[in-house]
């Protein structure tokens, strides 16, 4: 349930952040249809091409995505991983 609800929290904040982005709807597809014809025709070769730019941290976009948490940062990566390996030596350790 807590779960649910961050995640609706989550696509609320998003669409309060990019809410005025586009003037109207039509101008938004316009840029999505631009966007889909731009990249690569398959599924991998797409993903790919989206995984290395959304790598890039120098990229103003990229930071504007980590400012609204549509993406993590690699340093909030790399604590999320330390996160979660501290959580399962707790659960070794109660299960013990």
């Amino acid at each position: 349930m807590k779960k649910q609800k961050t995640k609706e929290n989550a696509t609320a904040n998003r669409n309060r952040c990019f809410q005025h982005a586009f003037k109207n709807r039509t101008n938004k597809h316009r840029a999505i249809k631009k966007l889909q014809s731009a990249l690569p025709r398959t599924p991998v070769k797409r993903a790919a091409t989206l995984a290395t730019y959304l790598d890039r941290t120098c990229s103003p976009t990229v930071k504007k995505l980590q400012d609204f948490n549509i993406i993590t940062s690699p340093e909030e990566s790399s604590d999320t991983e330390v996160a979660k390996a501290v959580l399962e030596d707790i659960k070794v350790a109660v299960n013990e």
